[in-house]
């Protein structure tokens, strides 16, 4: 599932009243959940013929997951989001890397924290990642895909996509190669 993150942000900021990356001291999950549980947002998905806005239910966080476990929910389709530390090094990711946090001289303390939509998985030398969408759209990463360590990955989230609606017709686009 694709879902549309300048919907998301936008309705983000109406609700919250602050923009993403500029709300301090928001805890940004709650926020969201509640966001996607109410509202919803349009997002796309390989088995619609268009975009269709979608709702969640059932929300559930857990600290860790095993990387079979996830791996088995995003071959059933089930959207599953998680959260890592960033900093500078992650925004400029390239097109093949895999983010590692590295704390550098001079970053901010203590490190950002941000949450993502994961939409596949891999390995790279025997190690497992995680493919995910970035809210920074499409100019973020491979045509806003990005891929990152599993072992980073901390607050995973998954839930129930409960409310498809038919609606316009939105130019699919493609995720990165695994």
């Amino acid at each position: 599932m694709d879902v549309n993150n300048h919907e998301f942000s936008w309705k983000y900021t109406r609700l919250h009243g602050a923009p993403l990356g500029r709300d301090n001291g928001v805890r940004r999950l709650p926020v969201g959940l509640r966001l996607l549980a109410r509202q919803g947002v349009y997002a796309e998905c390989g088995d619609w013929p268009d975009a269709r806005r979608v709702h969640i239910s059932g929300a559930r966080t857990r600290y860790r997951m095993h990387f079979d476990e996830v791996v088995r929910l995003l071959r059933q389709g089930r959207p599953v989001m998680g959260g890592f530390r960033f900093c500078g090094p992650f925004e400029s990711l390239g097109p093949n890397g895999i983010y590692h946090f590295q704390r550098r001289r001079g970053d901010v303390y203590p490190p950002l924290r941000h949450m993502v939509l994961f939409v596949g998985y891999g390995r790279r030398g025997g190690r497992p990642y995680l493919i995910f969408q970035n809210s920074s759209g499409r100019r973020f990463g491979e045509d806003g895909y990005g891929r990152i360590w599993f072992q980073e990955v901390r607050d995973f989230t998954t839930f129930t996509v409960r409310k498809h609606y038919r609606n316009r017709t939105l130019r699919r686009r493609p995720g990165p190669s695994a």
